[in-house]
């Protein structure tokens, strides 16, 4: 139990930090949100909506939003429980018998394992003002992400024999955290008119165009720029030449700018279509550094004369000071429809986030002042499954949702968590 707990504590410092949503129930939907988040939401996720019906007040406000996500693309609680939690038998002294891992083990925990390598991934995000008046917008934001991989290879050699041959040990790593104040506007083109399309298949009752306008401010970035570690083995011995480059740097300043378009059809559909950071960037200049780290035992030797090599005397660090530069935020795309009859909601929602293709479908039942929603979302060659509930009392609203990936309980290799607050006069 104990080992179980560390586990996921590990989990969750290393990983915490790539939520798909900051509200509960844009979670639970599984980000298909584009198309129905009015008021404070239609900030982040699209400002044509501002200017759309809605049910709500004509000011807002979402006292807090919180989201984050931790995990990895491989190992779940079941996989911990099968291989690391021994036989649970004891010997006579009454010591737990380790279990001791099958040659089918190892080819297991390697089969798990994509040839792209462990993938742990880490987002987070916090709204702790959100307002808006009518069809205008104001929000401050901070967000935090994290990604890193390390090679199968890694795992190969510590699970099997070690061979003659190379091993790759390259690492890639990216960190990135910000806060943005967002200032937004949408601006109805058409409403409560009917607008022919498609020789009349089509009639639009509203359409509104929208743009937020955001000052960001870089707090930290970081990363690996270049990576070319290998262990080369053969009957001579090994030798394991490096190359290590990385780059950082605090306190910068940059731009965005997200457009969006939604839209109510006369046969109850909504459409919302969304471009985040056209452009975004964010310039350093305060702390810009570059990192050269090489390492090479110029020579092959055999395991016996490790333990008499001085480490520092084949390794070289190098820091640099780097000129200002420039980094472009991922420029992100979302189409999503959805529509609602009577009580129950059906949406559907394609996005590209993150250099990412996501497709989800979800749905929702309002039962009065309790509303239940659910989604499946099939992203990053991976299943999610997500759900959340919200209490709406038109002036009070709050929300709690979850998602998992891969799977549901000990089979999930992600958890993801977001909530919301808002308040309506």
């Amino acid at each position: 139990m104990y080992r179980k707990i560390i586990f996921i504590i590990i989990m969750i410092l290393l990983f915490i930090s790539n939520s798909i949503a900051q509200e509960g129930v844009s979670l639970g939907l599984g980000g298909a949100y584009t198309a129905i988040a009015r008021g404070p939401e239609a900030i982040f996720w699209n400002p044509a909506n501002l200017a759309l019906s809605s049910e709500l007040p004509n000011f807002n406000l979402r006292l807090y939003s919180l989201g984050f996500n931790f995990g990895n693309n491989v190992f779940d609680i079941d996989f911990y429980n099968e291989y690391f939690t021994g036989t649970g038998q004891e010997d006579e002294e009454g010591n737990k018998i380790g279990r001791k891992l099958t040659d089918s083990d190892k080819d297991d925990i390697l089969g798990r394992i994509p040839d792209s390598g462990l993938e742990l991934l880490g987002r987070g995000d916090f709204s702790f003002l959100a307002i808006n008046y009518k069809n205008f917008g104001f929000s401050i934001e901070a967000n935090a992400f994290l990604k890193a991989s390390f090679p199968k290879d890694a795992f190969n050699m510590i699970l099997t024999d070690i061979g003659h041959k190379t091993y790759s040990f390259d690492i890639d790593a990216e960190g990135l955290s910000t806060a943005k104040a967002n200032l937004s506007y949408g601006k109805s083109v058409l409403k409560n008119k009917q607008k022919k399309l498609f020789n009349g298949a089509i009639s639009v009752n509203e359409l509104a165009v929208g743009f937020t306008l955001s000052y960001i401010k870089g707090l930290a970035y970081g990363e690996v720029t270049e990576s070319d570690v290998k262990v080369i083995i053969d009957d001579q011995g090994f030798n394991a030449p490096s190359r290590i480059v990385a780059k950082s740097a605090l306190l910068g300043t940059g731009f965005g700018i997200d457009l969006g378009v939604g839209a109510v059809l006369n046969n109850g559909w909504q459409v919302g279509l969304a471009f985040e950071n056209i452009p975004g960037y964010i310039k350093w200049s305060n702390e810009a550094k570059e990192y050269i780290q090489t390492f090479d035992l110029k020579r092959k030797i055999f395991i016996n004369e490790f333990s008499d090599i001085e480490i520092d005397d084949y390794t070289d660090d190098i820091e640099n000071e780097l000129d200002s530069f420039s980094q472009m935020l991922p420029f992100n795309v979302r189409l999503g429809v959805a529509k609602y009859y009577k009580y129950l909601l059906g949406n559907f929602e394609i996005s590209r986030v993150y250099e990412s293709i996501g497709i989800s479908v979800g749905g929702g039942i309002d039962l009065k002042f309790l509303e239940l929603f659910a989604a499946y979302t099939r992203a990053n060659n991976d299943n999610y499954f997500s759900s959340a509930l919200a209490l709406n009392f038109r002036y009070f609203y709050i929300d709690f949702g979850v998602m998992n990936r891969g799977g549901i309980g000990n089979s999930s290799k992600a958890l993801s968590f977001a909530t919301s607050l808002r308040f309506g006069f």
